[in-house]
């Protein structure tokens, strides 16, 4: 995107509520998260997942929780504005030196 367009804006449907205290109903998508790393590292190559879901849903939860197991492996998880999408300089801050 060049720089005289500007990026559309982009307005989440809820605040972020970060890490809850209490997890539940998501063993089994937290399961074939744990399966999709190991095979992403025993293939030794990264990976990328899509999660979508109604407002509300519990999203940025399973994130949150997705990322520390991913840590807790020896994962990076990298956390992207989503203005990044639509602009390669902000990707590239969100990114850092990697």
């Amino acid at each position: 995107m060049s720089k005289s367009q500007k990026s559309p804006t982009v307005k989440p449907a809820t605040r972020e509520r970060g890490e809850v205290r209490y997890f539940h109903g998501r063993v089994k998508i937290l399961d074939d998260f744990k399966e999709l790393l190991g095979r992403a590292k025993a293939g030794n190559s990264g990976t990328s997942i899509l999660i979508q879901a109604a407002p509300g849903a519990g999203k940025i939860a399973l994130l949150h929780r997705c990322a520390k197991l991913a840590e807790n492996t020896g994962w990076e998880a990298v956390r992207v504005n989503t203005r990044a999408f639509w602009d390669t300089d902000t990707m590239y801050q969100s990114l850092g030196d990697r």
